[in-house]
């Protein structure tokens, strides 16, 4: 078994499409032990009768990782055996820790399993999130302008978000990022009320020669406008795996929906490929790195699972999940996944932080080098993503 500064490799490996299959199986370095602990090899596409529903890592050649549930550090399966109807046993957590150069650089994949007649179906949930700030479901905004011999002169809306611009007439909406290269996220509703108005008008408006003109103000007209679209989906801002192409999208909304694939008579053995940061052009491993601390976020501790609500504002599908399910589209096992970045190499181990402040002594750059949720908050990655 090799091993480096107390971390593990895989075992075996396999190359499939450009990646190094790698299962890896390994004790903490008090417990090195001469043989593999793993289930027997399995080979991806082929579904494994005997090995359970389970999610295995697979990763790059040479990329040093942990993959196990969140209860323990060590490599471990992730995995809910057949049969098995201890609910703390069939709803699991598991975390992907790999250091943040090697995560950021190298795509990886999920292998997951489901044997015959464990699942009716199997569902693949892809973690997304909002790269910038959508507008609120259900967006409806009226706006008043006042015209003046037919040049606008004044608007007011009911929503600041979305204004008519007196210079342009054009109107501008907050979740609209187009002005910056971005998405267009502005969707809903917009109704323009106009008011003309008229200058006075000097003039014989009695067509009787012999009185002097007059001054006549016209009357306003007033024009109830019809509502239109403002143009943008908020599905628009949406980012991370789950909104690749491998996921059906709703043809009104652009709302990725969850993959599903019947999996009682044959089972099921799939592999969801995962592109890494920079192949996405992206400047934080939020890409990829889903893992964020819940007592960051309003929870009571730092594992899963938590109370509804209790995540980054910006995510909406916030685990690489993995569902079996029966005919009724309830749960019989279900597997959550987190990735997490690393600062360190000689921080890699259980009683660590993944997350270092200060700089790298001599070379005096920072330890912590690509952004991660608990740097976001509650805020959105636009730009910085």
């Amino acid at each position: 078994m090799l091993r480096i500064h107390n971390r593990c490799f895989g075992l075996r490996s396999a190359a499939l499409a450009g990646i190094l299959v790698a299962f890896a199986s390994c004790k903490p370095a008090a417990e090195i032990s001469p043989e593999p602990q793993a289930d027997p090899p399995k080979e991806i596409g082929v579904v494994n009768p005997t090995g359970g529903f389970y999610v295995d890592a697979i990763v790059a050649d040479g990329v040093d990782y942990y993959f196990h549930e969140q209860s323990a550090f060590e490599n471990n399966p992730c995995k809910v055996i057949q049969g098995e109807t201890v609910a703390a046993k069939t709803d699991i957590f598991c975390i992907l820790d790999v250091a943040e150069l090697d995560l950021y650089y190298n795509k990886f994949g999920l292998n997951y399993n489901a044997p015959p007649g464990m699942c009716k179906y199997t569902e693949l949930v892809g973690y997304s999130y909002y790269a910038y700030e959508p507008s609120p479901p259900g967006l409806d905004v009226t706006i008043s302008a006042t015209y003046l011999d037919g040049s606008l002169t004044a608007a007011s809306s009911d929503n600041a978000a979305v204004s008519l611009d007196v210079s342009t007439n054009a109107l501008t909406c907050t979740y609209d990022y187009t002005s910056d290269s971005g998405p267009n996220c502005c969707e809903g509703l917009v109704t323009i009320d106009s008011t003309y108005t008229f200058s006075p008008v000097t003039g014989d408006h009695d067509d009787d020669p012999a009185t002097p003109d007059t001054t006549v103000i016209p009357a306003p007209v007033s024009q109830p406008g019809a509502s239109t679209s403002l143009g943008g989906k908020r599905s628009a801002c949406l980012n991370g795996p789950g909104t690749l192409d491998i996921f059906p999208k709703d043809a009104k909304s652009g709302y990725p929906r969850d993959l599903l694939t019947k999996a009682e008579v044959e089972g099921v053995n799939g592999l969801f490929e995962i592109p890494s940061s920079i192949e996405k052009d992206m400047a934080s491993t939020v890409y990829v790195a889903n893992y964020f601390n819940p007592t960051s976020f309003g929870g009571v501790g730092s594992t899963f699972p938590q109370a509804a609500g209790v995540k980054p504002t910006a995510l909406l599908k916030p685990f690489y999940q993995f569902g079996c399910l029966n005919s009724a589209w309830e749960y019989v096992a279900r597997i959550r996944l987190l990735v997490r970045s690393w600062d360190r190499v000689d921080n890699f181990t259980a009683q660590s932080n993944p997350y270092s402040a200060g700089n790298e002594g001599q070379f005096d750059t920072a330890l912590h080098d690509r952004s991660v949720w608990e740097d976001f908050l509650n805020t959105y990655p636009g730009d910085n993503q």
